[in-house]
């Protein structure tokens, strides 16, 4: 088989790749790109052939020499092969992720030794990589504690602010249930409302009292929620929770307060309202009709003390002799 037969075998296969693929020359040009590569770029195959393979690259002159001296290392036979991941830039100008496997070809038209690029488009891959990255690093993050379970209950991960409420390490708890923190201060009848609702891909909030691995106890605010797949089947539980045990125990002094207020004040005797005196004796009628010394009512009706002495009028109509009047 001639060189001619070899290049046109040669475009055959590459034409059949559904990736993009170029050959890069020993002047670090594009000798070819196969069709696939013009739909990806946006540019046809004609204007891609003789241009230098940085036309793709949108980063910086040194990110471009960085690229150049991989491909240079592959050709010199430094490497027999590499992968790398680059943006490419359309022609359009939008940009475009792709990884790179880069080998040699051998004697590829006149040209001698040639570069053969394939690439894969990676952009949203790589960009779901990086949500997970954020969705992970924020997990970890997270104040509240975070433990996620199969659909048993086995605990599959947790964040550090779960070993820092609870007590247990990752390694601790990994593989056991969350029953593990029961602390017998619920019925079943809690439990089984709780697993009733999730199962029916429901979200679960309430309080819950449970157990620390050094045994105390803490109350924290739970919430369970479903992790649903694309067939609408749970496949995990996500629980976040929150400890309130100091709030818990502030609501409970505060109550206890209250009531010890509530008991003190209903011990307060007042006097309010219309009081009926007699013009004449001076007597107070109470509610039931009974009328009493003004001394007597006084004190049922008040935490009053008296003590007892004579006024200057009542003295000098008294004794007028010992007290005279002026």
């Amino acid at each position: 088989m001639n060189d001619s037969d070899k290049n046109l075998t040669t475009h055959t296969i590459l034409e059949a790749i559904s990736d993009p693929v170029i050959l890069v020359d020993e002047q670090d040009r594009i000798s070819y790109a196969n069709s696939c590569m013009g739909n990806v770029t946006g540019y046809t195959q004609t204007e891609l052939r003789g241009k230098p393979v940085t036309i793709l690259l949108p980063g910086s002159e040194p990110d471009r020499r960085d690229v150049k001296k991989v491909l240079q290392k592959i050709s010199k036979g430094d490497l027999r092969s590499t992968e790398i991941v680059t943006t490419i830039q359309r022609k359009s100008g939008d940009q475009r992720t792709h990884r790179w496997n880069v080998s040699v070809l051998e004697h590829y038209e006149s040209s001698g030794k040639n570069l053969v690029i394939i690439g894969r488009d990676i952009t949203e891959r790589k960009e779901a990589d990086r949500q997970l990255l954020l969705q992970s690093t924020a997990l970890k993050a997270a104040a509240n504690g975070i433990v996620i379970t199969d659909t048993e209950g086995t605990v599959q991960w947790i964040n550090p602010a779960f070993t820092e409420l609870t007590g247990y390490t990752k390694a601790d708890i990994t593989g056991k249930t969350t029953s593990i923190l029961k602390s017998g201060k619920h019925d079943d009848a809690f439990y089984e409302n709780l697993w009733e609702t999730i199962t029916r891909g429901k979200v679960w909030e309430g309080e819950m009292i449970n157990r620390r691995k050094d045994g105390s106890l803490y109350t924290e605010e739970q919430t369970i929620t479903p992790v649903i797949d694309g067939s609408g089947n749970i496949i995990n539980y996500i629980a976040i929770k929150h400890d309130v045990s100091a709030r818990k125990q502030a609501e409970a002094e505060r109550e206890k307060l209250i009531t010890q207020l509530e008991d003190s004040l209903a011990k307060i005797k007042t006097l309010r309202g219309l009081i009926p005196i007699c013009s004449n004796c001076k007597k107070i009628r109470d509610d039931e009709g009974y009328w009493h010394q003004v001394e007597e009512y006084v004190r049922d009706h008040s935490d009053a003390e008296f003590s007892h002495g004579i006024c200057t009028d009542c003295a000098q109509s008294i004794y007028p002799d010992i007290f005279p009047e002026e």
